[in-house]
Formats: structure tokens, sequence, C-alpha cells
């Protein structure tokens, strides 16, 4: 009696489907995971960003008695000729998502300092994923 080898005749077309298909799914849930932790790292970096820039311009009032005003709070927090410079040069000023850091100076929310916020992934104001220090 002989004996029958097992895959003397391959796969079907329907096991390769199966397989592929079950292979794009597994990718599919990775690629997944895999935005939502970028979103996340990108929101936790904008909050620190925010927070030294908030550092910085605390900084820079201690020294110059009061907040740069709104045209020119960076380069002023780059380029300060008294006790500066407040932050390094390399910095943009802009934001995980590449939109500008929105400085207001007096502040809408924090009136007797300033207001400092990202945008967040849509590049609008609103929307639920803006991050202030307010």
């Amino acid at each position: 009696m002989k004996q029958k080898k097992i895959f003397e005749k391959g796969f079907t077309i329907v096991e390769l489907l199966a397989v592929i298909a079950i292979m794009l799914i597994l990718a599919g849930m990775a690629t997944v995971g895999v935005t939502k932790a970028q979103d996340f790292s990108k929101r936790r970096a904008a909050q620190a960003e925010i927070y030294s820039f908030g550092l910085a311009l605390k900084a820079y009032r201690t020294d110059n008695g009061d907040y740069p005003l709104p045209a020119a709070w960076l380069a002023d927090l780059k380029n300060n000729a008294k006790n500066g410079p407040f932050i390094e040069a390399a910095v943009t000023g802009q934001d995980p998502w590449f939109n500008n850091y929105q400085y207001v100076f007096p502040g809408v929310n924090n009136t007797d300092s300033f207001d400092l916020l990202s945008l967040g992934k849509d590049g609008a104001v609103g929307g639920g994923d803006d991050i202030y220090n307010w």
C-alpha cells in the first residue's frame, strides 16, 4: 500500500485568497493602531511645547516687565538682548501638524497673562482637538 503525500497537490486558489484576506485584515488593524499612537504622540508633543513656551514667556516677563507683543513674540523670545534668548533659535513655532502656534496677549481666557494654543490636527479653531494653556 502506497502512502499518500500530503503536499503533493499544493494549495488551492481559495486557500491562498483566504490567507491573503487574513493578512490584509491584520495589516489594516495594525495601521489603525499605529495611526492612533501617532496622533496621541503629536498631542503630547504639542502639550509639552505649549508648556515650554509658557515657561519661556514667563521668564521673558520676569526680565522685561511684560509679555512680548503677538506680532513678534517668537523672535523676541529668541533674540532678547537683555537676558535672552529664552528659547533655542531652531524652534520654529509650529505644532506637530505644521500649523503655527497661536499666541494672544493679553489673553482672552487668561486675562492676566497670555493665551497660547495649537489648532490641532484639523488646523481650525474648535472641533475638539485644540490644545491650549487654559
